[in-house]
């Protein structure tokens, strides 16, 4: 198991509140991409557009993108729709 997933686990996400807004749920998103220990998860953006949450960005792998999903869906209540709009491009 790499390190980096070992500091992806270390962490416990916010608590979920069922009537939060989409931009409080937007802050929590940011705040554990800001703690990955991938840089280009921390480079994701999350907008509130229309009540949903969107985010946006491209990541080096698949992988990749399950951490930032798995963050994502640690944050989100059952109320928020969700828009990923997350790219894999591979850097060679």
């Amino acid at each position: 198991m790499s390190t980096a997933l070992l500091k992806e686990r270390k962490h416990t996400p916010a608590t979920i509140e069922p009537d939060a807004s989409v931009e409080s749920v937007a802050r929590r998103v940011r705040k554990e991409f800001d703690r990955s220990g991938y840089a280009a998860v921390r480079r994701l953006t999350c907008e509130c557009r229309r009540d949903v949450l969107t985010v946006l960005g491209r990541l080096p792998s698949f992988y990749q993108k399950q951490v930032a999903i798995s963050l994502v869906m640690g944050c989100l209540p059952d109320t928020t729709a969700l828009d990923l709009d997350i790219d894999v491009v591979h850097i060679s």
